[in-house]
């Protein structure tokens, strides 16, 4: 027995539609060897045409869904084709099953064949595709393998319906005591649109967010049905009625529910009845009788009841209204008039959780405590990214006020000028989900802490990950080496001229610290040609007040942008090595980024004469590889380092070799001059003036000892007296075979390191 199919019968001459005509002419061609045409039909008043066609399907004998070999289906076709041309079955005993469209009437069935939007899909629609998608989607059905295990299990409606962003913990809050107040009595939800007239959704006022303390203009309440298979609801209810006889499927007296929690409503709280009522109707869902109910995929129904609750409750029968407008409750309830209340479909969706979040991005709800320090304009907008990601728990430091100037590149608004960073970036943080990313925040000086000492002392020992984005060398160093925590630390920060991103990460044993990871950075600058300019644009800067300080880098908002993008995503993916990395990220005139990477070698510290000196194994490696290239004779060249005289180190980044004018024999070495100060020159400023001459090296052959010999000690005194101009010790180095021997102070005997094997 077959339903009739929407409008008159008519013919293939009379079709106007295009893709109708080219589906009917496709189906009487034969070309098809599995769906035959049956009749045109057309609907003057919609519009639409329809072809009627059997379709063969491959099922097997052990069918989970009662899919016939053949299926009659009507495909109608849209005059805009704006919309998917929709497949009904004419079988009156189509069976209910997963991806049917809801309809306003159950029947007939409307297949749901894509999950793309029409818009993609007509991209290439073709009669023939669109027939073998039909007989798959018939197939599948008939195996119960078209709805996939990790699938939804509720059933699609047909057009787009306002939403209801119901609470994240929603259906944690229900209650499932049964009785009238099973589900939830009512909570305030208020509209969303530009105008009462307009209205595009509906959000349950969360006081979280700023300008949502105002009485609700609309109600809903909560009813919980018995567990269920699959879908409940077979079509598009337009009426209160429609939905009450529903529940009535499923055991559930919802005019019962209603008469009662409106009563008690009204009583608790008279100016209720002027707000219209939000029904949601909660189905637990289980895929097969006798299984456990799947309460993270519960099935929700949102019905917006376009009375407000005083007309409700009159057309429920629970009071009378008078022409003066007095209600007068009803002891024993009055005629249901449930019909008359129309209701429109809404869609019940949850606010947004950072776990949520960690998904949506694709990636794992990071729990690890993170500090950063430093949210100016890479910052804020580096950590505004890694919270929307759902990555990490963040304490935030800076004692920076917001200023208007800030506002061209900053993650915060200019309307926040003049409040603390850290407390807006905070706020822009705790509205990003209904749970919050920020345990801490500080306005502070890491530098200078005052009383906020110890509160940071705390954060720091509690963290995982302590990522800098200060871009001050000072607070970096201080991050390295005093601050006292477990943490592993990063530090990402920006060329001045906004074309480069550095990022220093210590490896998860914090072997290589980042005042380590700093000096080898430098070494490649000096190594990697086209990082050369890396500092080339420091002093490009706009006075925005009269202080002397008061002065901004010239930077455009797109490359913070671009590089805080850049930057999030290596912090959340490259913590998940534990080995240390330098990188650096360049921006070309083509608007591409190249990456650059150098390994970061083991460091090594040793006390000579009241400070330390650190350096690391590319050092000793070019040091024996320098000295090698010259055996037998001694050979040396200029120590390139930096110096941190308030924690007295001296950092070796980087050995020069003999000049061209330099004497190397058997049994001395004199080192000449030839080029040397131009070198020096170029590498302070590659550098940024962090490097410099700090002393000379040279080597001594095999079978020598590494001790000093009268011409050494001579040109100890040399340097003692070039660098004391500047205040600083000199330092001299003697490469043996297998040691290294640093000598400074009083340029006594010195102290020796021996090269590991």
């Amino acid at each position: 027995m077959f339903l009739e199919a929407p409008g008159a019968p008519s013919s293939a001459t009379e079709l106007t539609i295009s893709k109708a005509s080219a589906f009917a002419a496709y189906l009487c061609s034969g070309k098809h060897g599995y769906a035959e045409f049956v009749e045109i039909r057309n609907d003057p008043e919609s519009g639409r045409e329809t072809v009627v066609c059997d379709v063969a399907v491959e099922v097997s004998q052990d069918r989970v869904n009662p899919i016939l070999d053949r299926e009659r289906l009507a495909v109608s076709f849209d005059p805009q084709d704006d919309q998917m041309p929709e497949v009904v079955s004419l079988r009156a005993d189509f069976p209910w099953v997963p991806h049917l469209n809801q309809r306003e009437s159950e029947f007939p069935r409307s297949l749901c064949l894509y999950e793309l939007p029409y818009s993609t899909v007509k991209l290439r629609w073709t009669p023939t595709g669109y027939v073998e998608r039909i007989r798959q989607w018939l197939s599948l059905t008939a195996e119960g393998r078209l709805h996939q295990e990790d699938q939804p299990l509720e059933h699609v409606f047909l057009g787009a319906f306002p939403p209801l962003i119901l609470p994240s913990d929603f259906l944690q809050t229900i209650n499932r005591e049964p009785g009238p107040n099973e589900g939830m009595t009512y909570f305030g939800v208020h509209a969303v649109g530009a105008s009462p007239q307009d209205i595009t959704g509906f959000v349950v006022t969360n006081p979280k967010l700023a300008g949502m303390h105002v009485r609700p203009d609309h109600v809903a309440t909560a009813v919980l049905a018995a567990p269920q298979k699959h879908g409940v609801i077979r079509n598009t209810p337009t009426t209160l009625r429609e939905v009450i006889n529903v529940m009535n499927e499923v055991n559930v007296d919802l005019l019962h529910i209603l008469r009662q929690r409106i009563r008690h409503w009204r009583d608790a709280d008279a100016a209720v009845i002027g707000a219209r009522l939000v029904l949601v109707l909660i189905f637990p869902k289980m895929r097969e009788e006798g299984k456990p109910e799947e309460t993270w995929e519960w099935d929700m129904w949102g019905f917006l009841l376009l009375d407000c609750l005083r007309d409700v409750g009159s057309k429920l029968g629970i009071w009378e209204v008078t022409p003066g407008g007095t209600i007068a409750t009803l002891i024993v309830p009055d005629a249901d008039r449930s019909a008359e209340i129309a209701v429109q479909i809404v869609s019940p969706v949850t606010q947004l959780t950072k776990a949520m979040a960690a998904r949506y991005n694709g990636i794992l709800d990071d729990q690890r405590k993170c500090a950063m320090v430093g949210i100016g304009a890479l910052g804020s907008m580096t950590l505004l990214n890694l919270a929307r990601k759902g990555f990490g728990f963040w304490s935030i430091i800076d004692d920076d006020l917001m200023m208007p100037h800030n506002g061209a590149r900053h993650a915060l608004p200019v309307v926040g000028s003049g409040a603390p960073k850290v407390v807006g970036v905070k706020q822009l943080i705790d509205v990003l989900y209904e749970d919050s990313a920020v345990a801490a925040i500080s306005r502070a000086n890491i530098l200078r802490p005052g009383t906020a000492e110890a509160a940071l002392n705390a954060v720091f020992n509690d963290a995982d990950v302590i990522v800098d984005c200060s871009a001050d060398v000072a607070a970096a160093r201080h991050l390295a080496l005093d601050v006292k925590s477990h943490a592993r630390r990063l530090s990402l920060f920006l060329s001045p001229s906004g074309e480069q991103l550095v990022l220093l990460l210590e490896d998860a044993r914090r072997a290589i610290t980042l005042d380590s990871l700093e000096m080898q950075f430098y070494r490649m600058l000096l190594s990697v040609e086209v990082l050369n300019d890396h500092y080339a644009s420091a002093g490009n800067m706009l006075r925005y007040g009269r202080s002397c300080r008061d002065l901004s880098a010239i930077l455009s908002a797109d490359a913070i942008t671009l590089f805080a993008g850049i930057g999030s995503r290596a912090i959340e993916r490259l913590l998940a090595d534990e080995k240390p990395i330098i990188r650096v990220w360049k921006t070309a005139s083509d608007f591409s980024v190249e990456s650059f990477d150098t390994s970061p070698r083991a460091s090594f510290q040793m006390a000579v004469a009241g400070f330390s000196i650190v350096w690391d194994e590319a050092i000793v490696e070019k040091l024996m590889w320098l000295r090698g290239e010259k055996l037998p004779k001694e050979t040396g060249g200029a120590l390139l380092g930096s110096w941190d005289l308030s924690r007295q180190i001296l950092y070796i980044v980087d050995v020069t070799g003999a000049p061209q004018d330099s004497v190397e024999r058997r049994t001395a070495f004199i080192r000449g001059s030839k080029d040397l100060s131009t070198w020096i020159d170029a590498i302070s400023r590659i550098t940024g003036k962090a490097v410099e001459y700090v002393g000379e090296w040279h080597s001594h052959p095999d079978g020598y000892s590494t001790h000093q010999s009268g011409d050494d000690r001579q040109v100890f005194r040399w340097i003692d007296e070039h660098l004391s101009i500047d205040g600083l010790p000199a330092v001299m180095l003697i490469v043996g075979r297998k040691e290294l021997r640093w000598i400074s102070g009083t340029g006594g005997d010195g102290d020796v390191w021996n090269c590991p094997n």
